[in-house]
């Protein structure tokens, strides 16, 4: 018996974790927009910038690595 590695149960599966990947770029967005305290370019800004990007990237790929697993 064969089944599609992303059928409607894996997607449903993995909505889970589109959902906070989703908050995460909108967040990122928005401070990138409007900038209430000022993008200078310091080492904290660019932290907190790569830490919420390192966050996404490692979520979005093990959200793709258990979808294939499933």
């Amino acid at each position: 018996m064969t089944r599609k590695t992303w059928d409607k149960e894996t997607w449903l599966d993995v909505s889970v974790n589109l959902v906070p990947i989703a908050v995460m770029v909108v967040f990122i967005a928005l401070f990138l927009v409007f900038a209430p305290w000022g993008i200078d370019g310091t080492p904290a800004s660019l932290t907190q910038f790569g830490l919420i990007l390192a966050m996404i990237l490692i979520l979005g790929y093990l959200t793709y690595a258990v979808g294939e697993r499933l």
